[in-house]
């Protein structure tokens, strides 16, 4: 009894009960719907046959609202606070569900008209929760578990999905399909979320980061002091003003974020790929019509109503693993694993269900293809719920500034509810048209999502907000998008790294570099850049400014060696400039490197690189207790043995015009 007080009044717990149950009403509305589109009583109540077009254009309506109120809900997020803009969004989803609970009561003209309006409403305000909530909890999270904070909220989202089926499968089978009850009540059961949420509102701490973004510091602070404690709370504060002193001035809006070569641009276009890749692994369609789907692996229409309980119960219990993993192996690899299971099960499940709709033909009992259907229906929707469903969220809330985090989250949203839109839209028809081959569709589509996931989406956990931003800005020097080299990244592809005549820059596992190295003095590969390290952080003024230098310096050194090919003639040219390759690490070195870099410096330069180091001995001990004692910025000729602790601009320029020319 006391652990559970305890847990009703920590506001970290009253954080994530409140994000949790924000994401259910989510869930609930896909699986509130799936058996109300075969209820008869609602098809003749609406005046349209359960064939209609109109029965998927019902469903899919409620995207269009989600990505209006993403825009409307985010900008509100963003002037008045996030805590202001979930009211409203809570407010709006109850009024929606009520709207679509009255309509066709004690009345039938009309009844069409006031679902559709019902449901655009209540999009708005569940719109408005998808885009809102996960930059409020991530802006609460520290950096290291923001990914298991957003995945035990779509824990919960799943929950919501198998309560809504749970009610609507209940009323079903005690009422009948044609009693107006049976999908009156899992509609109007829906209200339990937002009065629920309104009931822990007050007691809520506003995002500490918003504070700090409008001047209130005092507020920021009490925020952070109830989340985290007085002196973690200071610390973080520091941080944030900081942070926030590099970001001043950048006002974003939606059209500098959809503008080629405005900074914004290229995360936007990886949180629109994701949101559009997710949508593409079909898994939307499989929430709002999973019975028609176990239907066409040759069930009768009750069994595959409990099949579809059993499989979202399965959903609920594999999504543990999503939170345990997201933060562990990164949000990359898991996308990849699920893109992977996910085009071989709809392969199998193209096979399966080939082999139950011919099985007359080819004297093939049904049971050995459609108990194996079953079974890889449930192991698709694991994958899915572990691999896409959180990353895909989670991935806009860490890799925009503050000043467009929640612009960022709302094209998610925006994205997220077209792509639904026309996935739900067009489902009823391609199961109708395609049968099984359907699923053939989601395996290349999935297919589609992993190889472009491999190619164009980097790590985002695990780091700062800051640190991510450094990210973009590298990308940008080197004017590519792919990933070759990606920090916990799932099959690291550091061969092509070394290799690559322009690889694209990443912020790495600093013991990537012994591997490149290693490489490169085995290939010796011509051409081969000379390569700069810079151990960096994004919030030191200092670091920032050798990172400015070095960038500046790249940049000059690529266009001088474009110059001299493009006015060399009949020989190989020889660059008159020392180019070379800028390589970002964030991560603390490893031991073996800071001796190495210890004896590059000497040992009177000890305590430029260990805070409080009075020689190179102590100064691996101090290291060995404390990776923290590492101070940053130091950049490293590893190829030469030269280095240089601080920003001093000649020494790191001279370190640089004495680098060996490139052949």
């Amino acid at each position: 009894m006391e652990w559970f007080k305890s847990f009703l009044y920590d506001k970290k717990s009253q954080v994530i009960l409140f994000s949790s149950t924000a994401i259910a009403l989510y869930g609930y509305d896909q699986g509130m719907m799936s058996l109300i589109n075969t209820n008869k009583n609602y098809l003749s109540t609406m005046g349209i046959p359960e064939d209609d077009p109109q029965v998927g254009v019902i469903v899919s309506v409620y995207y269009l609202g989600c990505a209006v109120g993403a825009v409307l809900f985010s900008w509100l997020a963003d002037k008045y606070g996030r805590k202001p803009a979930l009211f409203g969004c809570l407010a709006i989803a109850s009024l929606g569900n009520l709207i679509m609970f009255v309509s066709g009561l004690g009345y039938s003209r009309g009844a069409l008209a006031v679902i559709y309006l019902g449901r655009v409403i209540m999009g708005l305000g569940v719109g408005g929760v998808d885009s809102v909530v996960p930059v409020y909890s991530s802006e609460l999270a520290s950096d290291g578990a923001r990914g298991k904070a957003l995945a035990q909220e779509f824990q919960s989202n799943i929950f919501g999905l198998n309560m809504a089926f749970a009610i609507n499968l209940i009323a079903t089978v005690t009422l009948g399909k044609s009693n107006e009850w049976a999908w009156r009540i899992p509609i109007i059961t829906m209200q339990i979320y937002p009065l629920s949420m309104l009931l822990i509102f007050e007691r809520l701490p506003e995002s500490p980061r918003w504070f700090v973004y409008h001047d209130r510091h005092e507020d920021a602070q009490k925020s952070l002091e109830a989340i985290m404690g007085k002196e973690d709370g200071k610390k973080v504060l520091d941080e944030l003003a900081e942070s926030a002193k590099q970001e001043s001035g950048d006002n974003v809006g939606y059209f500098d974020m959809f503008t080629p070569g405005h900074p914004q641009f290229h995360p936007t276009m990886i949180t629109v790929m994701g949101q559009v890749n997710q949508a593409l692994t079909g898994y939307g369609a499989v929430s709002v019509y999973g019975p028609q789907i176990f239907e066409l692996l040759g069930y009768p229409t009750r069994t595959s109503e409990y099949l579809t309980q059993a499989n979202y119960i399965s959903y609920f219990i594999l999504m543990t693993f999503a939170w345990i993993l997201i933060d562990a192996v990164g949000r990359r690899t898991l996308l990849l694993w699920g893109s992977a299971i996910l085009s071989i099960c709809f392969f199998l499940l193209t096979l399966f269900g080939g082999l139950v709709m011919n099985s007359n033909k080819l004297r093939f009992p049904d049971a050995a293809a459609a108990i194996p259907g079953v079974i890889t229906l449930f192991i698709a929707t694991g994958a899915f719920g572990i691999g896409w469903l959180s990353p895909v969220w989670l991935i806009p809330t860490e890799i925009y500034p503050t000043t467009a985090r929640a612009q960022g989250t709302a094209i998610s949203v925006i994205i997220w509810g077209l792509a639904n839109f026309t996935v739900t839209l067009i489902t009823p028809l391609l199961f109708n048209n395609l049968k099984f081959w359907l699923f053939l569709v989601f395996a290349a589509t999935n297919t589609f999502a992993g190889v472009w996931t491999w190619l164009y989406t980097p790590e985002s956990g695990g780091r700062s907000f800051q640190e991510n931003q450094a990210f973009f800005e590298a990308a940008a020097d080197q004017r590519s998008w792919r990933v070759s080299r990606v920090k916990k990244g799932f099959l690291a592809n550091f061969f092509v790294a070394a290799h690559e005549r322009q690889p694209t820059p990443s912020y790495r596992n600093s013991q990537s570099i012994v591997k490149m190295n290693v490489f490169k003095s085995l290939f010796k590969e011509a051409g081969v850049k000379n390569v700069i390290t810079l151990f960096h952080s994004p919030s030191n003024p200092a670091s920032m400014r050798v990172h400015t230098i070095l960038k500046q310096a790249a940049a000059a050194r690529q266009a001088h060696a474009t110059e001299d090919q493009a006015s060399s003639t009949g020989k190989n040219p020889s660059s008159s400039q020392q180019d070379f390759e800028l390589d970002i690490v964030v991560d603390p070195p490893t031991s073996d490197q800071l001796n190495s870099i210890l004896e590059y410096l000497g040992p009177s330069h000890a305590s430029n690189v260990v805070e409080g180091a009075s020689g190179s001995g102590d100064a691996l001990k101090k290291f060995s207790a404390s990776k923290s004692a590492f101070q940053r910025p130091v950049t490293v000729d590893w190829n030469n043995g030269r280095a240089v602790a601080g920003d001093n601009e000649s020494e790191i320029l001279k370190l640089l015009n004495e680098l060996p020319k490139s052949t």
